[in-house]
């Protein structure tokens, strides 16, 4: 067999396999897209759907609340300087709260 004949041989062997490992990769790359595509749709339907009732009534109380003060009588700035004034006081004895569980350990 001579070197031309050989080469050509060789070639056409390096070829094959070659589009045998392309066709591979090619459905291992269609096979991931559809699972990507799958996993997609599930993270964007469970995020918009697992709402808690406490994430709900966390924001309808603000409207709620103004709402129903200016209707008793109160005016909204007041409402505002109560309301800061109540967070203000839970978020430090939450925090009070933290740094004693540390102490603690």
């Amino acid at each position: 067999m001579d070197t031309i004949s050989k080469t050509a041989a060789d070639l056409m062997t390096h070829e094959a396999v070659c589009a045998q490992r392309y066709e591979t990769i090619n459905r291992a790359l269609e096979n991931g897209s559809a699972r990507m595509n799958k996993m997609e749709y599930l993270s964007m339907t469970t995020e918009h759907t697992t709402e808690t009732a406490t994430a709900i009534v966390a924001k309808v109380a603000p409207p709620v609340g103004v709402s129903l003060a200016s209707v008793a009588g109160y005016q909204v700035s007041e409402v505002l300087i109560w309301a800061t004034l109540i967070y203000t006081v839970l978020m430090i004895c939450h925090k009070l709260y933290q740094i004693y569980k540390d102490i603690k350990k």
